[in-house]
C-alpha cells in the first residue's frame, strides 16, 4: 500500500505539472525521421503514448510495439514507436525523449539501452509532467534516487529469477547426464542490467552442477554469438553446454557449433519465433521465454490509469518459463499473435 500511496503522490505532481505545460496538446504525426522508427495508427482521442524500445530490428520489440498498439487502440491512445539506429545508444534514447517531452506525448514508455544512460531524461519528463514507465530492463534505481528522478512503474520480467530459472534447467540436464556440465556463458551489450541479472540468476542457481569455462559478451547480436562461441570453441572442445541471456546470440552459438561438429545443448533467453522454430526442428534446447507484449499492454494500462488519477503498482513482474519440445506449440502460438511471424 505505501508504494501504491507514493505513485498517487507522485501522479498528482505530474497532473499538475502537466496542466501547467499545457500536456493535452496533440501535435505529433508519429515520425522523427529516426531510420528504424515507426508510429502507430495516429493521434488517439486521449492524446499520444510514446513507446521507446531499445530497437526495432528485434522480434521481442516488435511483439512489445504490436502490444501497446492493441492496448492504445482499445483506451482511445495513439502510439508513437521509436528507437534508434544503435541498440545500445543512451544517447540516441536521451534524444528520442526529449522528442517526446516536446511532443508532449500522455506518457513515456522505454526499455533503457542503459541503467544510468537515461535518468536525466527521465528527470525532464518528471519535470514535463509526464509520466515514465520502464519495460523489462531496470533502471539504476541508487543513480535515479541521486539525481531526484521518478518513474511510475516497471514492468517485466524478474530477470534474477529468469536466470535461475534457466540455471534449474541446467541443473536437470546435470543430473540426468550425471555430469557437471562444462560451460559458456554469452551476455549481451555491457552496462545492461538485465543481462547481468540474468547472468548471476543463472550462476546462483545451477552451482556446482556447472563448470564455467567462459563468460563472454556478444552484444546479443547472432553474429557476434556466432564468433564468440567459434573462436572459444577452437581452443576449448570440451564444452557441454551454452547459456546466452537472448535468443539472437543462442541461434548464432547454434550455428557455430552445428558449423565445429559439436553436439553441444543451447540455451537461449526471451522466446522469440526462429528460436521456438529452432527448437521445434531439434536445434535449441530451449529459451527462457518472456512474453513482451504483456509487458506493454500492462504498461499502457499503468499509464491509462495513473492519468485517470487512480494508483497503481510500483513493480510489475510478467510471467516466464522454459520453453522447450515439451510446449513449444502454445509458445509459437503467442508469438504469431503479436510478432506477424
Amino acid at each position: 500500500m505505501k508504494n501504491k500511496k507514493r505513485v498517487a503522490a507522485l501522479l498528482a505532481g505530474f497532473l499538475f505539472a502537466g496542466a501547467l505545460t499545457g500536456c493535452g496538446s496533440n501535435g505529433a504525426d508519429g515520425s522523427n525521421g529516426s531510420s528504424d522508427g515507426t508510429s502507430g495508427g495516429g493521434a488517439g482521442s486521449k492524446g499520444e503514448i510514446a513507446l521507446l524500445p531499445m530497437t526495432l530490428d528485434n522480434e521481442f520489440y516488435v511483439a512489445m510495439k504490436n502490444g501497446a498498439q492493441e492496448k492504445c487502440d482499445e483506451l482511445g491512445y495513439g502510439l508513437i514507436a521509436q528507437s534508434g539506429t544503435s541498440h545500445g545508444d543512451a544517447a540516441e534514447q536521451l534524444q528520442l525523449m526529449e522528442t517526446m517531452i516536446q511532443k508532449k506525448v500522455k506518457a513515456i514508455m522505454i526499455t533503457p539501452c542503459s541503467s544510468t544512460g537515461i535518468i536525466s531524461g527521465i528527470k525532464k519528463a518528471n519535470e514535463a509532467g509526464i509520466p515514465v514507465i520502464i519495460l523489462d530492463t531496470e533502471v539504476d534505481r541508487d543513480a535515479l534516487a541521486e539525481q531526484g528522478a521518478e518513474t511510475l512503474t516497471y514492468i517485466g520480467s524478474d530477470n534474477y529469477n529468469g536466470g535461475k530459472v534457466a540455471g534449474e534447467y541446467a541443473k536437470k540436464i546435470s543430473e540426468e547426464k550425471g555430469e557437471t556440465l562444462n560451460t559458456i556463458i554469452l551476455t549481451g551489450v555491457p552496462g545492461q542490467e538485465n543481462m547481468e541479472l540474468r547472468k548471476q540468476g543463472f550462476i546462483d542457481a545451477a552451482g556446482d552442477h556447472v563448470n564455467i569455462v567462459a563468460t563472454q559478451n556478444a552484444d546479443s547480436d547472432f553474429n557476434k554469438g556466432y564468433d564468440v562461441v567459434t573462436n572459444i570453441l577452437t581452443s576449448n572442445k570440451d564444452v557441454d553446454f551454452i547459456y546466452c541471456c537472448n535468443d539472437l546470440m543462442a541461434l548464432g552459438a547454434l550455428r557455430a557449433t552445428k558449423e565445429a561438429g559439436f553436439a553441444i545443448d543451447v540455451l537461449g533467453f526471451d522466446g522469440i519465433t526462429d528460436a521456438f522454430n529452432s527448437i521445434k526442428e531439434g536445434g535449441l534446447i530451449g529459451s527462457v521465454a518472456q512474453k513482451p507484449a504483456d509487458m506493454a499492454i500492462i504498461g499502457v494500462e499503468m499509464a491509462d490509469k495513473a492519468l485517470n488519477g487512480e494508483e497503481v503498482e510500483t513493480k510489475v513482474n510478467t510471467d516466464l518459463a522454459v520453453a522447450d519440445a515439451s510446449d513449444v506449440d502454445e509458445w509459437l502460438a503467442y508469438a504469431a499473435k503479436y510478432s506477424g511471424k
